[in-house]
């Protein structure tokens, strides 16, 4: 059930007061359950607040003005509404409206003409109407949506409705250019707005498993829309942007078309993020395009795009028809410059402990393009979707590393310079799609083929001066032609039942199940090494070879799974359980054929991989609802080509690689714990989650790693038993709403914990892993003006190696503390700013901080603010820097990169709109 309150609020306690009442029907006398209460002040009819009756019709508003002259409107779908007068005295603070009988519009005549209600039920979906709602001529649907009772729009533009995700939003039914939520509350305007509508898009099998969904219902005369973005900036240290979008819509078709350069570090790895770049507008904190300061190196892209949706129904008969044709195209060229200092510190219990540093400098060159399309047709009964795509990408990359190994003293075990030229070539084509034919069975499939030509140079030196003998040089060609196929098809058969139980109604649901995987590799390597003597290369008949690799996965079984009613009463609560069982078998068959006869392997695997759940849920109608849910998963996963038999390329002078032909498949169990509580209102409570996995693999395929004297090492795989992991996560999250304030509130708290045996240098060892993290972010805004977020996010790893010789131990903690201010202070001109305090810890290094600082100046012109110009101020401190620090219990990695720094622009945009017949 969904319901919806909304509350006016006053400064001073002795001045207001609440009303009550019941809401019946004037024949039956039954309770109107959602009927729908609004209160107006009489003076100049603005609206106080609304709310819904519960399903016993009574209704309690809280938070009423004593004193003023009021009236409030009573109404129901399909029943004539009802206007009472009133004012609550001073000496009562109570006013009782006790019982305001409706009738029905059959058998009533139009006596008191009211108006729509702000908000009403009908049927399964809450509507909220548009007009009732008073905002400037520039607001878009993500103001409105601020405004309604029960929803909140956070900083990152997701929704809620009462703590509850809204997972989908449409525009008329259809999804608006390509279903991101954003795209349609941030261009589209507020006054071409009907109504707004949230409903359960519910499951067939389990009524209470549902996800909310949400409907922007378009006036009449108000289907065709245009909107967009020019937009063009330069500034200090020859920074540049400048971004263009055009969309266009119609009932039958939507068209969108986006390009945009810069040298700022913006990056749009699809048409959908371009297209969420050029909203109109985003209240808020956050700018996603904007300056990534915390991206590795120099970045500038070139990138354009079109996306589309044609609609070929002219009308829907039911909710579930489409025959909707969606597709969109994304080409980018970026280029990337990147130095990094990468220190690699390595306690070896049963050995000598080493520094690695390395200095590596990067230029990459990217040109890629993206094809996607997606057809939809489904009625009542049967559903189709089709999804080609297409992949090309050509890859240029350059890299220079210089990489020496030190003793704890600082004495130079070894030494190593290399260079690397990179060409690459990428084509994917696939199809993929599903199948629903009534209740008869269901098909999906997934069908690509991957196509990659790669020719590559390595120059490497590797010196030694404890030991010159192990010094050497290559100078090695790569021409690299690998060719893949995946096919997999998923099918589920008609239910089973009928066939073994009588018709009583108290059955479980029986469905056979079959996925099929088969994964195809062919592989021509042509390596060749210079002849110094005859300035020529020469073929490396060891490294070159040609390959054929399929692996075949099936996994049949057999699904039950049935619903228990554990009890419910018609409007107060329903309990719920629900079993599922698969009982399947997993078969495996691996075939490796090569021209170096040690790679030639053939194995076949089996085993029995059941998974089951249990599922408990409890709704209390109008209060809360509950989920508790406890799963078990197991698999198997088999060893790969380069574990069983390498083929050892002698220039990567760091790492040797040696198989083990005996290696076995490793055996997965898993048990997840999930619960979430979603209360009914936002006065009602937490929304909260919490989830808990343990995972035990047995045959767990983990290193056997031998180091020499020269800091090189040599690596192995084998067989052990052992392996465990665990982890809690619990995310909250609490919005609160009171006259023109708003506060929000985001908990996230996990915990993980590994236990990872394996070898170093003969001798077993046992790596185990704690990490916490925790972030909280609150957020306020005032009026949707002043908008206010902070934030903290903290990280900690701990991971000691133990072994017979000794405890090694790594730890690391990041922490960063964000800042984010938007306000307007003078006729449409907006002060912004951000700021970030970044501490790095870790147990072998220095501590580092640094703060990201930016601001910014916006200033909207003419009525409806289509028209804006922006300074910005970035990294006013010229402090940014770029840290990774990764801990794996036996080594701590951290890496330092070049990132963009200070510069400051100036840019101009201007969006145009027009909706319907007028300019808006």
């Amino acid at each position: 059930m969904i319901t919806a309150q909304a509350d006016a609020q006053q400064k001073d306690p002795s001045a207001i007061g609440q009303i009550k009442g019941v809401v019946r029907d004037s024949l039956h006398n039954f309770s109107l359950q959602s009927a729908t209460i609004s209160i107006y002040s009489k003076a100049d009819s603005s609206l106080l607040m609304y709310q819904l009756a519960n399903r016993l019709g009574e209704f309690v508003a809280k938070n009423i003005p004593i004193g003023k002259p009021l009236y409030a409107d009573f109404t129901y779908l399909g029943y004539k509404g009802q206007r009472r007068y009133f004012t609550i005295s001073l000496a009562e603070k109570i006013y009782d409206f006790k019982t305001i009988y409706l009738r029905n519009q059959d058998v009533m005549l139009q006596e008191v003409a009211i108006g729509l209600p702000p908000v009403r039920m009908n049927r399964d979906t809450l509507e909220f109407l548009a007009d009732a709602y008073t905002l400037e001529k520039s607001a878009t649907v993500e103001d409105l949506l601020r405004k309604l009772a029960g929803l909140t729009v956070w900083g990152d533009g997701s929704i809620t409705y009462n703590g509850k995700p809204i997972h989908n939003l449409t525009v008329n039914g259809k999804p608006f250019f390509g279903g991101t939520i954003k795209v349609a509350t941030q261009n589209l305007p507020k006054n071409i707005v009907d109504k707004i509508q949230v409903f359960n898009n519910g499951h067939n099998e389990n009524p209470l498993d549902s996800t909310l969904q949400m409907n922007v219902k378009l006036k009449k005369g108000m289907e065709n829309g245009l909107f967009g973005k020019v937009s063009a900036g330069y500034g200090t240290a020859q920074r540049y942007g400048a971004d263009a979008s055009i969309s266009h819509f119609t009932p039958k078709l939507q068209l969108g078309i986006l390009t945009a350069f810069n040298n700022t570090n913006k990056v749009a790895g699809s048409v959908s993020g371009l297209q969420q770049y050029s909203s109109f507008k985003g209240a808020g904190t956050s700018n996603e395009y904007s300056s990534d300061f915390s991206r590795a190196g120099l970045n500038r892209q070139y990138a354009g795009g079109a996306q589309f949706q044609y609609n070929f129904m002219e009308s829907k008969k039911t909710l579930l028809e489409t025959r909707l044709l969606t597709g969109d195209y994304f080409a980018s060229k970026d280029f990337n410059q990147t130095e990094r200092e990468i220190v690699t510190d390595r306690l070896v219990s049963q050995g000598i402990d080493t520094r690695k540093i390395d200095a590596n400098s990067n230029r990459n060159t990217v040109t890629r393009q993206h094809l996607n399309l997606n057809y939809q047709a489904n009625d009542s009964k049967n559903g189709l979707v089709l999804a080609p795509k297409v992949i090309q990408s050509i890859t240029d990359h350059h890299s220079i590393t210089n990489s020496t190994v030190l003793l704890p003293d600082g004495t130079e075990q070894s030494s190593n310079e290399s260079q690397n030229i990179n060409s690459q070539r990428y084509n994917f084509y696939g199809i993929s799609g599903k199948y629903n034919m009534a209740s008869i069975f269901s098909l999906s499939f997934d069908f690509s083929n991957h196509k990659n030509d790669e020719d590559r140079t390595n120059i490497t030196e590797f010196t030694s001066p404890l030991d010159v003998t192990q010094n050497k040089a290559f100078n090695r060609k790569y021409a690299i032609n690998t060719n893949s196929n995946y096919q997999m098809i998923n099918l589920r058969s008609m239910p089973l039942q009928d066939f073994i139980f009588d018709k009583r109604k108290m059955r479980p649901s029986i469905t056979l199940r079959n996925k099929i995987e088969l994964r195809q590799n062919q592989s021509i390597d042509q390596i060749s090494d210079l002849n110094a003597d005859q300035n020529n290369y020469t073929d490396n008949t060891y490294l070159s070879n040609r390959t054929k690799y399929n692996l075949t996965t099936d996994v049949l079984g057999l699904n039950i799974n049935r619903s228990y009613d554990v009890g419910s009463l018609a409007g107060r609560y329903q309990r719920n359980l629900r079993l599922n069982i698969d009982l399947q078998n997993q078969f495996l068959w691996q075939e490796h054929r090569s021209e170096k006869a040690f790679q030639n392997i053939k194995r076949d695997y089996s085993s029995f991989v059941p998974l089951a759940s249990i599922h408990y849920e409890d709704y209390q109608t109008g209060s809360y609802s509950k989920s508790y849910r406890l799963s078990y998963i197991s698999s198997i996963t088999v060893p790969e080509i380069q574990q069983f038999a390498p083929l050892v390329d002698s220039s990567n002078v760091y790492i040797f690689y040696r198989g083990n032909t005996a290696l076995k498949e490793s055996y997965h169990h898993e048990l997840v714990f999930d619960f979430s509580h979603v209360p009914s209102s936002l006065k009602d409570g937490i929304n909260y989650t919490v989830s808990a996995h343990y995972k035990a693999i047995n045959n767990y395929i983990t290193d056997s790693v031998f180091y020499d004297e020269l800091g090189r090492q040599t690596i192995g795989y084998v067989n052990v038993m052992g392996y465990r992991s665990a982890g809690l996560n619990s995310q909250m999250s609490r919005s609160y709403k009171f006259s023109s304030h708003q506060v929000q509130l985001r908990l996230n708290v996990s915990y993980n914990f590994s236990r990872r045996p394996g070898y170093t240098n003969g001798l077993e060892n046992l790596v185990q892993q704690n990490s916490t993290s925790g972030y909280l972010d609150a957020g306020y805004s005032f009026k949707d003006k002043l908008l206010i977020n902070l934030g903290q996010r903290i990280s900690n790893s701990n991971a000691k190696n133990r072994s017979p010789a000794a405890v090694t131990a790594f730890v690391n903690t990041t922490s960063v503390t964000t800042g984010r201010l938007s306000f307007p202070f003078y006729k449409g001109l907006t002060f912004a700013s951000n700021v970030d305090f970044n501490h790095y810890k870790s147990s072998s290094s220095k501590a580092v901080s640094f703060t990201i600082w930016n601001a910014g100046l916006t200033q909207r012109f003419t009525e409806e603010k289509n028209f804006e110009l922006r300074f910005e101020a970035l990294d006013l401190l010229r402090q940014n820097k770029n840290m990774v620090i990764i801990n794996d219990g036996t080594m701590l990695t951290s890496t330092r990169t070049n990132t963009l720094t200070q510069y400051f622009m100036l840019s101009f945009s201007y969006f145009p709109r027009r909706f319907g017949n007028s300019k808006k």
